[in-house]
């Protein structure tokens, strides 16, 4: 016959108290023939998916020839629910490349993204110096729909206050022209894991 313990803590001072429900109906509580912690309403998993939440910025932001960020990084900013979890963020973006004259007919336009480190500072999804998003080749001055493409970062940094701030990087090429790169909608989806 298997027997039931229960063993108390000799350091502790506390009443741990195991009550029934208010039922007329008996139930059977079957315990698994192995050893482990049992969860509770309160517990995490280590993998486990705590919470996502997508955040937009419809706002504009352009930059011309050289590089810089787009966005303020409080714009697609995430508040972790857990200090000691993992969140891994997906970003996508759409704009366009615009030139103000015809001496440009080799124009691109480069993006990429990071989040704002303890320290103040940026840290890049994948090497610091690559493409991120891609480039796009123009032969005119008209304005052109700039395709829309994705990065994604795993267990990114957070910023002094515990925060995910997303920072959009991006240039457009050096060539002349006053070549502009604009942004006009960007999403980030937050995934935290505990």
């Amino acid at each position: 016959m298997s027997k039931i313990s229960l063993k108390p803590n000799a350091s502790g001072t506390g009443n741990f108290t195991i009550e029934a429900p208010n039922s007329n109906v008996d139930r059977t509580l079957s315990l698994p023939d192995e050893a482990g912690t049992v969860l509770t309403s309160s517990s995490t998993v280590s993998g486990t998916l705590v919470n996502s939440q997508t955040i937009a910025d419809t706002s504009n932001h352009s930059i011309t020839s050289s590089a810089g960020v787009f966005n303020s990084p409080s714009s697609l900013q995430y508040t972790p629910l857990l200090s000691n979890s993992t969140v891994n963020v997906f970003c996508f973006m759409a704009g366009y490349l615009r030139r103000s004259n015809n001496d440009d007919n080799d124009t691109r336009g480069y993006i990429r993204v990071g989040t704002v480190n303890s320290s103040g500072g940026y840290d890049y999804f994948g090497p610091k110096e690559a493409v991120a998003v891609g480039e796009s080749n123009f032969n005119s001055r008209t304005e052109f729909i700039w395709y829309t493409n994705t990065e994604f970062g795993t267990n990114v940094a957070r910023d002094s206050s515990g925060d995910i701030s997303v920072a959009i990087f991006g240039r457009s090429d050096e060539d002349p022209g006053n070549v502009q790169l604009l942004i006009n909608s960007s999403y980030a989806v937050f995934m935290e894991f505990a």
